[in-house]
């Protein structure tokens, strides 16, 4: 039985890129919302505007970890 993510909220570290940000993927497409953190500000907000794009700016934020 799937996960069922759909409205729920989900902090994924290390999500700019890699597996975390599969997993962010998979989250925001099954209806999951999602705050990418990642110490690479860069990155993260490249991956930010990204799935925003996709996903409109309620599904996803961005926050850096130090």
């Amino acid at each position: 039985m799937p996960y069922i993510v759909k409205d729920k909220i989900a902090i994924v570290t290390g999500s700019a890129q890699g597996i975390g940000k599969e997993f962010a993927k998979r989250l925001l497409n099954n209806g999951g919302r999602v705050c990418l953190s990642d110490t690479n500000t860069q990155i993260g907000d490249e991956t930010l505007e990204e799935l925003i794009d996709i996903h409109g700016k309620s599904a996803v934020t961005f926050k850096r970890y130090t």
